[in-house]
């Protein structure tokens, strides 16, 4: 029996996580996980390192005596009322919420708690005991339970500063919570979140800590990557609508969408001040696939606002927006030859690709030759940018080899948008590791892939891999960029390295636009691909230090480690105020 029950959990975690199907997924998976045992155990290893090391870093964060006593002596000409819904909670559970706002080194703070008509006298009690235990917790007790909506709706009239923030009736703030958010909106922000970790029932063991990008559109609508503890004006809420009934089980990620289409100024506060309490009886717990669809509805919602083409579904428990086809958008497919400088693996690319290609440019001397395609022949990227006659140009190295026949559908389908500059996709070995995930810059190399060397199919940092996502840079190795803004753009820079793709992005954020990479459209590279698994040759790194200045990056945390790419935290790394 226990067999079995292994059996159909490593089928459903084959349908679940990695998109793998039927009799034939389950027996790749089994290979290929195999192949990369040791790859998992040392990722498991270094992982299960981070969570013994995190507990005391995270206490270390902390302020001490000294500047808890300057945080509480700033006077802020704002203040925040934290609205917290309540139905039926444990009693253990809300003294443990009130001790952690009792403790907020900033003062100018008060609680509204909406209950929702609780049946439990030990809710009631614990209640009653909270508002008298200091005048700031505020409780007001409904006569009806009308929903998590209607009950923070409710609990945003009880409101009286002029900053409001979410806070779930089970969970903790850090001690300067209410000091860093305002702190933030005094510098100009109108809203404003924070990173986040979980804590186990008892609130005495914190773990898998979420360290956020900054404010990132794509990401946003995969999955609601803000979460806790999300913050803004009160006139922001009220302009955006508040609550929305219609979206119970997923309305933070509703309010989260309508409130950062308005904001004008977005600020991502990179220090964990949330601990999301891990309660079983929690609704996202319970019916976590009716608020992946009330997402989607969300996210759909979202588009028909901002008059964006497509349509937004669910996938493997997050949201996936399909843009749509575009019959207009012809692709000019611009070719580089493999490592050893032949066209080896141009055919079986080709047979693997569902969408027409209006042509083919081949970067180098001796181009191939195909039936049906018009091909021609360029010296350089950025010569055959000039040559090409489609819409989008699409760079590709030869030996590439897609896992969807939908991957050039699933690349050009962005660049229907006027606000993307360049679209990529993740590129793996040989042994399904990732070689690419998107760059980051601001790095001693230049740029680092994120989940450099992670295994695809494994466990990777908060699953980021498996949806779309904004991220400062895609490798020049397959890259989809509209022509017309590629030639805005002033095309590829000289350089040795892949660092290329990355400055271009760089560039192409600067100039207002955003960068995606989707995974839907993921290649296994051939033996000896050029992505960015090292530092940048240092001719590369002066070049990029002289075309570009400092650079800032915004998707990928400062808490992380900047060498390897594993997306781990630095605990060698000192925060700052």
């Amino acid at each position: 029996m226990a067999l079995i029950k292994r059996a159909l959990t490593a089928w459903q975690r084959c349908w679940r996580e990695d998109g793998l199907r039927g009799l034939w997924g389950l027996f790749r998976r089994a290979c290929i996980r195999g192949i990369n045992l040791p790859t998992i155990r040392r990722l498991r290893a270094m992982r299960a390192e981070e969570e013994r090391r995190y507990g005391p870093w995270l206490k270390a964060c902390e302020p001490d005596a000294a500047e808890r006593q300057r945080q509480s002596a700033r006077h802020f000409s704002h203040g925040l009322s934290i609205l917290i819904p309540t139905w039926n909670t444990r009693p253990e559970l809300l003294t443990a919420l009130a001790d952690s706002l009792v403790a907020q080194t900033a003062p100018q703070w008060e609680a509204c708690l909406w209950d929702g008509h609780s049946t439990d006298p030990a809710t009631l009690e614990a209640l009653r005991a909270a508002a008298a235990r200091d005048p700031r917790i505020r409780v007001t007790f409904s006569e009806e339970n009308g929903g998590i909506s209607r009950n923070t709706n409710g609990a945003l009239s009880m409101a009286n500063y002029d900053w409001i923030a979410l806070c779930d009736h089970d969970d903790l703030l850090a001690p300067d919570a209410v000091y860093r958010i305002l702190d933030a909106a005094e510098a100009g922000a109108d809203f404003v979140y924070t990173d986040e970790d979980k804590c186990d029932e008892a609130g005495q063991r914190f773990f898998d800590p979420h360290l956020k990008p900054d404010f990132a559109p794509d990401s946003l609508r995969s999955g609601n990557y803000i979460c806790h503890m999300m913050a803004m004006e009160k006139a922001l809420m009220l302009r955006a609508g508040a609550m929305r009934e219609a979206f119970d089980g997923s309305q933070d990620h509703d309010l989260a969408l309508r409130a950062t289409e308005l904001a004008e100024h977005i600020v991502h506060i990179p220090r964990v001040l949330y601990h999301w309490r891990m309660v079983n009886t929690s609704f996202s717990h319970q019916k976590i696939e009716q608020c992946a669809h009330v997402a989607a509805s969300a996210v759909g919602d979202q588009l028909r606002r901002l008059g964006l083409p497509g349509t937004s579904d669910t996938y493997l428990l997050n949201c996936r927006v399909d843009y749509g086809d575009d019959p207009d958008m012809t692709v000019s497919l611009i070719l580089t030859p493999a490592q050893d400088g032949s066209w080896r693996g141009l055919g079986r690319l080709l047979r693997r690709t569902a969408q027409p290609i209006h042509e083919i440019i081949a970067v180098g001397h001796e181009a191939p030759t195909m039936r049906g395609i018009s091909v021609k022949t360029a010296d350089s990227l950025n010569q055959a940018a000039e040559l090409a006659s489609g819409k989008s140009l699409v760079f590709v190295q030869c030996g590439m080899i897609p896992a969807q026949r939908d991957w050039l559908r699933q690349l050009t389908m962005f660049l229907r948008r006027q606000d993307v500059g360049c679209a990529g996709a993740p590129i793996t070995d040989r042994r399904h590791c990732y070689l690419h995930c998107g760059y980051a810059v601001d790095v001693p190399g230049g740029a680092l892939s994120h989940h450099l060397g992670a295994f695809s199919a494994g466990v990777t940092y908060q699953y980021n891999d498996r949806v779309v996502r904004n991220v400062s840079g895609v490798s020049s190795y397959l890259m989809a960029i509209r022509r017309d803004v590629f030639r805005r753009l002033d095309g590829f820079r000289v350089y040795a390295s892949d660092l290329r793709g990355a400055e271009l992005g760089v560039r192409a954020m600067r100039a207002g636009y955003l960068n995606v990479i989707t995974p839907f459209a993921l290649m296994r590279a051939p033996r000896g691909a050029g992505c960015l698994t090292a530092s940048a040759p240092e001719e590369d790194l002066r070049r990029m230090r002289e075309a570009l200045g400092p650079v800032r990056e915004r998707y990928y945390s400062p808490l992380f480690e900047k060498v390897k790419g594993t997306m781990s935290i630095d605990f060698d790394r000192k925060l700052s105020d």
